[in-house]
């Protein structure tokens, strides 16, 4: 494989040479509707299913509803004509305010982790690859600047996080190692932020030490849309695609190659593990995306959905009642809103 197809895979491109496409990615923690007008574009209007918030999919407390879930979503994808799914959302609830908490699945390890395994087996389990999000500590906004994602003070982009190995291992990690030793799951996503003075996606010891050694994961280690920064420093460390290419993209790693920044070694193992992962996930039995679908196929396809999104909806909204005395069983009680008008006995 030459040098060019090696760059071109691991930069968001296509190795025509080798018979490698471009890799098509969905970005659908909660559903498989956004992939920036892609499907629109070349595959006419294709619906989604929407679904609940993951933060509700969370309160249900059932892995089963998790990986019926995830079903949903794969095979929503796949039907579209699509390789994966950046998602699911693990970062743990720091704050309540930040930006993806809806998308997450609380501030509880043993749940995150339990309810994300669920999501990827039956995502995968529909013949899609997923990408575990977002590898690390990305769980904050800023304050100031000009949106809360880019606060000049403390923003998921830039924020450094300092993190101590006890408390990455015992409350942000579990739902990733979770996801690699028990999902099996294809990718992880790299993000934003700082962790103890590293950028995330060129951080040796998050993605190399603590990702790959002691988390085993072999798949394919990408970044968040604008999350890598130098070609260097990103594939050094072990990132294996720039997603959108803002850093790594074919002109500035050939640059890199050629002044030595880069060596031979570095891209070749990174173009091992791309590989890898796609021959793993049944990459080159799929087509990629086809012209043709219409909005009726879609509606066929998707006939079995609504009633997974209204059973998951119900799920959220059911508490746990604890035992009153040993013996006794617990039982789950749902919550169903009240509306009492003006002059009703509970309004007065």
């Amino acid at each position: 494989m030459s040098q060019s197809d090696r760059v071109a895979m691991l930069t968001g491109g296509s190795a025509p040479d080798v018979g490698v496409r471009k890799l098509l990615f969905v970005d659908g923690a909660m559903g498989a509707g956004t992939d920036g007008g892609l499907a629109v574009a070349q595959d006419g209007f294709v619906p989604a299913t929407a679904m609940p918030a993951s933060i509700a999919l969370a309160a249900s407390f059932d892995p089963a509803m998790a990986e019926r879930y995830g079903a949903v979503v794969g095979a929503e994808v796949r039907h579209r004509g699509f390789d994966g799914d950046y998602g699911p959302t693990v970062n743990i609830m720091r704050t309540p305010l930040g930006g993806r908490t809806y998308e997450g699945y609380g501030e509880d390890p043993f749940l995150d982790a339990r309810t994300a395994v669920g999501w990827i087996q039956g995502a995968q389990g529909a013949g899609v690859m997923v990408s575990v999000k977002h590898f690390a500590e990305n769980n904050q906004e800023g304050q100031g600047g000009a949106s809360p994602g880019d606060g000049a003070n403390g923003g998921r982009l830039n924020v450094n996080v300092i993190v101590d190995d006890r408390t990455l291992h015992e409350i942000e990690l579990p739902a990733f190692a979770a996801a690699v030793e028990q999902g099996h799951v294809a990718a992880v996503m790299c993000a934003y932020n700082q962790v103890n003075g590293s950028y995330a996606c060129d951080n040796p010891s998050l993605l190399q030490r603590v990702l790959r050694g002691q988390l085993g994961f072999g798949g394919i280690i990408l970044s968040d849309a604008g999350a890598a920064h130098s070609p260097p420093a990103d594939l050094d460390a072990g990132l294996d695609y720039d997603i959108v290419g803002n850093s790594d993209n074919p002109v500035a790693v050939d640059l890199a190659r050629a002044d030595g920044q880069v060596s031979r070694t570095i891209l070749d193992a990174r173009a091992h593990e791309y590989l890898r992962t796609l021959f793993a996930y049944g990459f080159f039995g799929r087509t990629g995306l086809r012209a043709g679908r219409s909005a009726r196929a879609a509606s066929t396809c998707w006939s079995a959905h609504p009633p997974v999104t209204f059973r998951c909806t119900r799920r959220s909204r059911r508490v746990a009642r604890p035992a009153a005395r040993p013996g006794s069983r617990s039982r789950s009680v749902a919550l169903r809103p009240r509306v009492d008008s003006p002059g009703s006995r509970s309004a007065r």
